[in-house]
C-alpha cells in the first residue's frame, strides 16, 4: 500500500505520540484523562474542533486488543455499481 503525503505525516504523528506515552507515563495518564489539552500542549497549538479524541491503555501484554473502526457507509452509487456488477 502506498501512503498519501498527509497519510505519512499523520503516521509520523502518531508514532510521536505514542513514543511518549511509551517513554512518560505522566504524559500517558494525562492523555488517557484528558487527551484533547493534552495533545494541545504537546504540539503548542490548538487541535481542530473536528472530532472528539477517545485514547485507551493497550499495552498490556496479556491481552489482544481489538480496535472496531467506524463502518464506512456505502453511497448509492457504490451500491448501483455492486448490483450491476453481479
Amino acid at each position: 500500500m502506498i501512503l498519501t503525503e498527509e497519510q505519512k505525516k499523520g503516521q509520523d504523528v502518531f508514532f510521536k505520540i505514542i513514543t511518549e506515552a511509551w517513554e512518560n507515563d505522566d504524559f500517558k495518564e494525562s492523555l488517557i484523562t484528558n487527551p484533547e489539552e493534552t495533545l494541545e500542549k504537546f504540539f503548542g497549538r490548538s487541535l481542530p474542533n473536528v472530532k472528539k479524541i477517545k485514547v485507551t491503555d493497550q499495552s498490556d501484554p496479556e491481552y489482544l486488543y481489538i480496535n472496531i473502526p467506524i463502518q464506512l457507509k456505502q453511497t448509492d452509487q457504490e451500491l448501483n455499481e455492486k448490483k450491476k456488477a453481479n
